[in-house]
């Protein structure tokens, strides 16, 4: 009994009825008799046919839901229970509830169905705005401003993407789209809810999170391509040619520096990421050349200084591997990478001379290695205000290994944007430390050969 009085309730809440052939017929009019002709069946039904001639209890809820109307549950209730024939005292508490959660269980259903069709239109609107936003129409300036690449390298960047974000995907965003949301987050870092907004590639939230995980690992993949450190003769040669521009000293690879990039605090082994003036945040380690171009980089926890991410970079151990080849130093001469005082001179890496005298012959090669060191800083510069996910401003709410991948994507951005041409002129660049004073904390045997070979050096071509 108390199933079927639950089933009429709904059914007279929601406003139908069942019609004789199975389906719903709206019996709720002005008259007030939708609750009445229910109660009727279901009583019916259930064997209590006295209720279809009582015209005083059809006249009592004619009147309670036209005059009370139904969200007057004393009434009703009060009702029901002459309806049924039950004591008051024993069930009136129980109609009470049922009645009050049938209310409850109507307006959670009501909720629900306006949330999905809110949903829906929301689809359908998204679908339409990718439709007409077409975002390579809009003007090249405006472009760069929001992806950070021009039109035409970011189309580049779509046919070498395209493979990997059309592989196994779940999703039917257009390539070229998808290209422009990883671009977007690199470039702003801003919250995925905010670009899902945007107008110009409007996806849901869950759905921009899909696609910059899979594009940064796509553009993990091009590190190989992009980020090369000098193969063969010929490109140490022209790499050490370019150096020549503003240092005398021949065989210089590269310029090594090192930047923090802040992150939320790791949930394991966070002491291993805590650093003392910026907290929590990884060490990346940059190597580029005299063009501002990437040929090397490591990420290692930030509470390891820079002298430790370079002895254990691949940078040192192929420079003490052209510093241990024969053939490599009969035919082409030693080479040489430059660092600040962060870093322990040894036989391939040169630092500046603290506290040289004024015109010096330990001067002049000081104010050459700073001056071409000056490089890297720009370019650590450029790259983090560029692509401001690794802005040391900013504070990336991701763990440690996406953190890492996302360094390793805009650095090969950077690359890709200077081998076409395209770099972000214009844009602010990121603050970059000056830590010359830094200390050294560990001296071992390449040390006191550093200091030798950087005297020899200086006597060879700085003191004449």
């Amino acid at each position: 009994m108390e199933d079927q009085l639950q089933l009429g309730l709904l059914r007279w809440l929601r406003g139908t009825v069942d019609d004789d052939d199975g389906g719903e017929e709206d019996e709720r009019g002005e008259n007030g008799l939708d609750l009445v002709r229910i109660l009727e069946r279901v009583l019916q039904d259930d064997g209590h046919q006295n209720f279809v001639h009582d015209d005083r209890l059809t006249q009592i809820l004619h009147e309670i839901i036209v005059h009370e109307g139904r969200n007057n549950q004393d009434d009703l209730v009060n009702a029901l229970i002459g309806v049924l024939g039950v004591q008051p005292e024993e069930d009136e508490d129980h109609l009470r509830d049922l009645f009050a959660n049938l209310i409850a269980a109507e307006n959670r259903e009501q909720i629900l169905q306006a949330r999905k069709m809110a949903d829906r239109d929301t689809k359908v609107m998204r679908q339409f705005l990718r439709l007409i936003s077409r975002p390579f129409h809009m003007n090249e300036l405006q472009f760069r401003r929001l992806y950070r690449l021009t039109p035409e390298a970011a189309m580049v960047l779509v046919e070498l993407l395209g493979p990997a974000l059309m592989h196994n995907s779940r999703t039917k965003i257009p390539v070229d789209l998808q290209v422009l949301i990883i671009l977007r987050f690199l470039g702003y870092a801003d919250y995925q809810r905010s670009i899902s907004q945007d107008y110009k590639h409007p996806v849901c939230q869950s759905l921009v999170s899909y696609i910059i995980g899979r594009g940064i690992d796509a553009l993990c993949d091009l590190m190989d391509t992009f980020i090369i450190f000098p193969r063969n003769h010929q490109e140490r040669f022209e790499t050490q040619e370019r150096f020549r521009r503003t240092i005398s000293i021949p065989g210089i690879l590269g310029i090594v520096d090192g930047f923090l990039v802040r992150l939320r605090r790791p949930s394991q082994h966070e002491e291993a990421f805590y650093n003392y003036r910026e907290g929590h945040c990884v060490n990346v380690q940059l190597v580029c050349d005299a063009r501002g171009i990437i040929i090397g980089l490591r990420v290692c926890p930030g509470s390891n200084n820079d002298m430790f991410n370079w002895e254990f970079s691949a940078t040192r151990e192929h420079m003490e591997n052209l510093r241990a080849n024969p053939g490599v130093l009969a035919q082409e001469g030693r080479y040489y990478m430059l660092g600040d005082n962060g870093y322990n001179p040894s036989l391939v890496l040169l630092t500046p001379i603290e506290n040289a005298p004024e015109g010096s012959p330990e001067a002049q090669y000081t104010a050459e290695v700073c001056q071409t060191r000056s490089l890297v800083e720009r370019t650590i510069g450029s790259l983090s205000g560029t692509w401001r996910c690794v802005n040391r401003g900013r504070k990336l709410c991701y763990s440690s290994e996406k953190v890492a991948k996302m360094v390793m994507a805009s650095a090969v951005l950077h690359n890709f944007s200077k081998f076409h041409g395209h770099l972000a002129d214009g844009f602010a660049p990121g603050q970059v430390a000056h830590d010359n004073g830094r200390v050294v904390y560990a001296l071992n045997d390449n040390y006191h050969a550093g200091i030798m070979e950087r005297n020899n050096i200086v006597n060879m071509y700085y003191a004449q």
